[in-house]
């Protein structure tokens, strides 16, 4: 769905981030691709874990495009709007970023 459908529907707000912000939630998300990892883990809750750092990473490149999700559902609507194809164009761009952090890690 459109960026500004989901402003208009109430579902995202206009947000301006911070290098703090995203460095936080960058440390979320090394975490728990750390945590994802470790042995005798249920593998439930490690697709839980994993599954949160992927949402953690879908808010950053939301963030980045200017846009917070508001309200109930908040999961649904980070991972729709990031179907945008500006936000799949982000993606794309720091697609080597994110290698290198997961190598990182």
């Amino acid at each position: 769905m459109h960026l500004k459908q989901l402003l208009n529907q109430g579902k995202l707000r206009r947000h301006k981030t911070s290098k703090k912000e995203i460095g936080n939630l960058l440390e979320l998300v090394k975490r728990d691709i750390k945590d994802a990892k470790v042995k005798g883990l249920s593998v439930d809750r490690k697709f839980v874990t994993a599954y949160n750092a992927v949402l953690q990473l879908a808010t950053i490149l939301l963030y980045c495009k200017g846009y917070k999700p508001e309200g109930a559902g908040h999961h649904f609507t980070v991972f729709q709007a990031i179907k945008n194809r500006g936000t799949q164009y982000l993606i794309m761009k720091n697609l080597r970023f994110l290698y290198k952090l997961n190598k990182a890690l």
